[in-house]
């Protein structure tokens, strides 16, 4: 019957608006029954095309309210058998629903969080099928409670494999979650154990993003994993990984440009063959590239095309900074500082740039004294 009315509605908003009523209360009488998977059958009709014949409509975003309702219901539920109902529901919202819709987010934030327990079961996975299924900003902040907690009971080679498992499946918004697997693999006392848990990481992300096929993420896995051993001072190992990313032909502008301002810090913190002007040399040609990364290439790079001074009045003209924080700025203006022999206003700065960003992604550049 729905079928039928949807199928042979007339193009009125007031006839819409009478339809999306009785649904709403339709859907409401089917969770209140307990009966949630019916709720896939009712929205499957609101699919059906109106031309005989015709593909089923791939999204509708009616009974977005009606399906977190039934998610957060499932929540309380205790037992294996509301998963069972919960994941292929949020597979179909997340399918042919919304993908992005608050109400069904905040639902599934909710049901993880019921289930999310630090416990020897490792029940805290829950976080990581649901990302999986419908991603939520609630799950990105549960992941870093549950690795708050692990860290309260010195659980660290636990935290850094739970980080493994969330940077894949939360992308790059997993950054959020690196200081703590940082701060498990600082605790961690035996070198050979750290070095084993910082080995399998690596193998772990970059290993699923080459099965998933996703390239891109790979790359920028490579370049984040790079500043990893930067913060563990491994700072040979991160330049080598830099290098061997810097000479990616698929490499992006954007990313080419980050890894070459790492590079050229990392002159200045233990210098090796070569200079910061030859490593920055390949950002300046690029094209494609913001204004802000060129900015900060001829800043080290090229000392003689930029004045310290009128650095400030070039970024306001470009509306930054933006692509870059206002540490990096500060690291940036210190080494060049430090290259034109002013130590006590470098030193400064590097600690405002500390200041601003413990967990700052570049090499620490110790002011001499």
């Amino acid at each position: 019957m729905l079928t039928v009315v949807n199928t042979n509605l007339p193009p009125d908003p007031a006839a819409a608006g009478v339809l999306n009523d009785a649904l709403g209360k339709v859907a409401a009488e089917v969770i209140n029954s307990g009966r949630v998977s019916k709720l896939q059958k009712l929205h499957e009709a609101l699919r059906t095309p109106r031309e005989r014949g015709a593909p089923m409509v791939a999204s509708d975003p009616r009974l977005a309210a009606a399906f977190a309702e039934a998610i957060t219901r499932l929540a309380a539920v205790e037992g294996p058998a509301a998963e069972t109902q919960a994941l292929p529901m949020l597979r179909y919202c997340a399918e042919h629903v919304n993908v992005d819709d608050r109400a069904i987010q905040r639902a599934a934030g909710a049901f993880a969080k019921r289930r999310a327990a630090v416990d020897d079961a490792r029940s805290y996975s829950i976080i990581l099928r649901l990302q999986a299924t419908y991603p939520s900003p609630e799950l990105l902040q549960l992941a870093r409670d549950v690795l708050l907690e692990m860290r309260k009971h010195n659980r660290f080679e636990e935290m850094v494999i739970f980080f493994s498992q969330a940077r894949v499946e939360f992308g790059r918004d997993a950054r959020t979650l690196t200081p703590y697997a940082l701060a498990a693999l600082e605790n961690i006392s035996s070198p050979d154990q750290r070095a084993q848990l910082m080995k399998s990481l690596w193998f772990t992300v970059q290993g699923e993003f080459e099965q998933r096929q996703m390239p891109a993420a790979a790359r920028q896995w490579h370049l984040e994993y790079g500043d990893m051993e930067l913060a563990l001072n491994q700072l040979d190992k991160a330049r080598e990984r830099y290098q061997t990313l810097l000479k990616n032909k698929d490499l992006e502008p954007e990313l080419m440009a980050r890894v070459a301002l790492r590079l050229a810090v990392l002159q200045f913190t233990r210098p090796a063959p070569g200079s910061a002007g030859e490593i920055l040399l390949s950002v300046l040609a690029l094209d494609k590239l913001p204004v802000e990364y060129k900015l900060a290439a001829r800043l080290l790079g090229a000392p003689d095309q930029l004045r310290l001074e009128d650095l400030d009045a070039q970024l306001k003209v470009l509306g930054a900074p933006a692509l870059l924080t206002d540490a990096e700025w500060d690291l940036f203006r210190g080494v060049r500082l430090r290259m034109d022999g002013n130590q006590a206003a470098a030193r400064d700065l590097l600690a405002a740039a500390a200041r601003k960003a413990p967990s700052l992604n570049f090499p620490k550049v110790t002011p001499a004294p």
